[in-house]
């Protein structure tokens, strides 16, 4: 299960430390994850320390790994290597700074470990992990509503609470949609509302309409998921912003409906 990082205000994340007895039998690589999954938003760079034990030889080789997912911790992307090198003797490692943006910021999730092989033959060691980061990302809201329309006209659901403005450097947003009927020209985009002083009276201009691109559930079979990537906050004076899923049909008038789970994260 992911871990909630919801109210999370430390930015110092050191994850514990935690060792393992690992065997490699092949000159194909192995994945072993030692922490759970983390919010991949505001995570940068991080520095790890690896420590190898009664290492069989100089056969066992090993280094750190990441794996990030889009929406979903279940349905993870192929793990990437991000320490360098590769090492092969026993011994306590540290990995200096290293830089995983590439790899988190386009995703929702993320979490670390030892990739790990032997060069010939069976080889084993005990391997420990601790990994350490400043991170600047928290969940904002996780929501779940019903989308229903029948015309191209805009409609609204909320799905997070009112937050400082001054808290938000960016926003991203991860959608499942699920349980589609009717036609295949519903759409939706992630949209949001300020309010100058009091959030009991937002701006006039109400829900923006061109914050982020329209999501299409066109071909979707009754099922989709996607995030938004990083979005940057709207350049304004305001003291409050709230986020929401502008939607509508694309074109014609067929009643439709969809359920979405939308998780709501911020990078302060």
């Amino acid at each position: 299960m992911a871990s909630s990082l919801i109210g999370r205000t430390n930015p110092r994340l050191i994850t514990p430390y935690v060792e393992r007895h690992l065997v490699a039998t092949s000159t194909t690589t192995q994945q072993e994850w030692f922490t759970p999954w983390y919010l991949a938003t505001g995570l940068d760079t991080v520095k790890a320390v690896v420590k190898a034990y009664n290492c069989s030889g100089s056969n066992f080789q090993y280094q750190g790994v990441l794996q990030t997912a889009q929406v979903r911790p279940d349905n993870p992307n192929t793990p990437v290597t991000f320490t360098s090198p590769v090492w092969s003797s026993g011994g306590e490692n540290a990995s200096g700074v290293c830089t995983i943006s590439g790899q988190t910021g386009t995703q929702m999730w993320v979490r670390f470990g030892i990739q790990y092989s032997s060069t010939s033959g069976v080889a084993e060691a005990d391997v420990a992990l601790q990994v350490s980061c400043y991170h600047y990302g928290v969940l904002l809201d996780k929501k779940r509503v019903t989308l229903s329309a029948n015309d191209t006209g805009n409609r609204i659901e909320v799905v997070s609470r009112w937050i400082p403005m001054a808290w938000v450097a960016k926003v991203k947003a991860a959608f499942v949609v699920n349980g589609i009927t009717g036609s295949n020209n519903l759409q939706f985009r992630l949209t949001y509302m300020t309010a100058t002083t009091s959030v009991q009276q937002p701006n006039s201009a109400g829900w923006s309409t061109t914050y982020d691109a329209w999501r299409s559930l066109s071909g979707s079979t009754g099922y989709y998921e996607n995030n938004t990537g990083e979005l940057a906050s709207p350049s304004t004076n305001d003291m409050w912003i709230r986020y929401g899923v502008l939607y509508n049909l694309s074109s014609g008038t067929t009643q439709t409906t969809a359920t979405l789970h939308c998780l709501t994260s911020i990078r302060l």
